[in-house]
Parts: structure tokens; sequence; C-alpha cells
């Protein structure tokens, strides 16, 4: 089973989740990759062009990590997830990173979008998250995700192990 870890970062947040969730997949004997999205943009025109584009065609569980802008999904990620062409056969995890303490200060709605465009893709969403970053309890709250994150896998593989 290969897991790749999709993630689009601009200040390095998302990619610190990213990362720990790597560093513990790969611990637990897991084949993952962790890729980035990358892209160069002009955040006062609102103008971008993607100069990495992720395959994700050889994964059979897939991470998004992104992060909220302007209270939904950064238009870098949604074009990135919207380009591909399906998601079918794949169980996808996904998790938002935010500034504001608050998960409906765009969290919420950020989740919703990126969730509906992978099932629109014919993905299966095996479970999502948000790390508020200027939450109090944010080291806990990845700690728990990652968690949340790690034991669904090893579900998913025992349950593959069976059949």
């Amino acid at each position: 089973m290969k897991i790749g870890i999709v993630v689009y970062s601009q200040t390095g947040n998302t990619l610190s989740v990213a990362s720990k969730l790597y560093e513990e997949l790969k611990q637990e004997g897991n084949k993952v990759s962790l890729i980035r999205v990358e892209a160069k943009r002009s955040i006062k025109q609102n103008v971008f062009e993607i100069i990495k584009t992720p395959n994700v065609e050889e994964y059979d569980i897939i991470v998004f990590a992104s992060f909220v802008e302007a209270f939904r999904l950064n238009p870098v990620m949604k074009k990135y997830l919207e380009n591909i062409e399906t998601l079918k056969n794949k169980n996808i995890f996904v998790f938002i990173t935010q500034m504001l303490p608050y998960t409906w200060l765009g969290g919420n709605q950020t989740l919703k979008q990126t969730i509906n465009i992978c099932e629109q893709k014919e993905g299966n969403i095996i479970g999502s998250g948000i790390i508020n970053w200027k939450n109090k309890l944010r080291d806990e709250k990845t700690h728990d995700l990652i968690d949340k994150i790690v034991s669904q896998l090893k579900g998913i593989k025992q349950h593959e192990k069976k059949h």
C-alpha cells in the first residue's frame, strides 16, 4: 500500500504538520511520499502558475493538506485538485490548517470544499481534520490528528489483509 501526502503550504505551517505525519507513517513501516504542490504566485493580483503538479495515480491512499485563504480553499490547491482527472479507487484523508482560532472562520467551509472536489473525482473520503494555528492546543490537536490518520490507515491495512 503506497501513501502519498500532497501538500500545498506557503508559510510552512501546513508543511510542518504534513512532515510530522510523514515521519510517523514512515516509522510505522509504510511506503510513504511527501510531495508538494508548488506555484509562482502574485497574491496582490491573485495570479498564479502551478509549477509542480504531483501525480497521484501510483498511490492507494492520498492525504491532501492545504490551508484556508480568505475563508475558503486557497486557489492553488483548488485548481490542482480540479485538474486531477480521477481519484477513483483512492482512499483520501484531507486536513486543513488555518490561522484563525475557530473552525467556523473558514476552516469548515474549506474542508467541505476540498472534500466535495475529491468526491466529484470519485475519491473515497476516509477522514478529515482541521488544525487551528493560533489555538493554544495546536500541538495536542496536531498529535491527535496524526494519531487519527495513522490508526485509520492501520485499519485499512488490516482490512485489506483479510480480503
